[in-house]
């Protein structure tokens, strides 16, 4: 027994539930219309049977990793890239500029989860 198996009549369940049968046609034309009416970019031989291979469970799904940094500085407005650079360069800092790191931390503080960047 392979450990996707005691997942695998739950997933038989949810792919019946949310795909109905009729829903899709099985006319290798009707399903070329409909992939070329999705749009997007075709998938390689290898991502299909990838797909096919985790829907009939012989492959594990497993949730992907995030590849994207928490933040860069790109991301940054000027005024935060400018304070990463004067903390790199461990310059003297002007007052204004440590009330607005007093202020970016305890920000940071009270929201762990990031927030918006509203300023």
């Amino acid at each position: 027994m392979i450990p996707d198996d005691k997942d695998k009549k739950l997933r038989d369940i949810m792919g019946r539930a949310f795909v109905a049968p009729e829903a899709f046609g099985t006319d290798p034309a009707e399903v070329e219309a409909m992939l070329d009416a999705a749009g997007g970019v075709p998938l390689d031989d290898q991502q299909v049977e990838r797909i096919l291979k985790k829907a009939k469970g012989e492959l594990p799904i497993v949730e992907r990793k995030s590849e994207e940094p928490l933040w860069s500085e790109e991301a940054l407005t000027e005024e935060e890239q400018e304070l990463v650079a004067l903390h790199r360069s461990q310059g003297d800092l002007a007052p204004e500029i440590l009330e607005k790191l007093k202020r970016y931390r305890e920000k940071a503080r009270s929201d762990p989860e990031g927030g918006s960047r509203d300023g």
